[in-house]
């Protein structure tokens, strides 16, 4: 028998400057995990990210950061997106 909780807080924040969104915020969660086979325990998560999605008239493009902490020895992530678009 195998069982997980999931409990997720998410503190997000954006606002613009001109042409300009921006996104910024954390996230914060706890896995409880019952098993019968590999104990019960739990895992936290903890991360924060920041998006910045420049916006012209033909001309779009969006970069996102993000660092994730996992604890039992899961560690550290750093992911990174960047995306440009260009409408015809």
């Amino acid at each position: 028998h195998h069982s997980t909780h999931v409990y997720n807080l998410q503190l997000p924040l954006s606002w613009q400057i001109k042409n300009f969104k921006m996104a910024t915020g954390i996230d914060l969660s706890r896995a409880d995990i019952k098993s019968g086979r590999l104990n019960n325990h739990f895992r936290w998560h903890e991360g924060i990210f920041f998006g910045i999605n420049p916006h012209f008239s033909r001309l779009n493009a969006n970069l996102d950061l993000r660092l994730d902490q996992y604890s039992k020895n899961l560690g550290t992530q750093f992911s990174h997106n960047l995306s440009i678009a260009y409408h015809l």
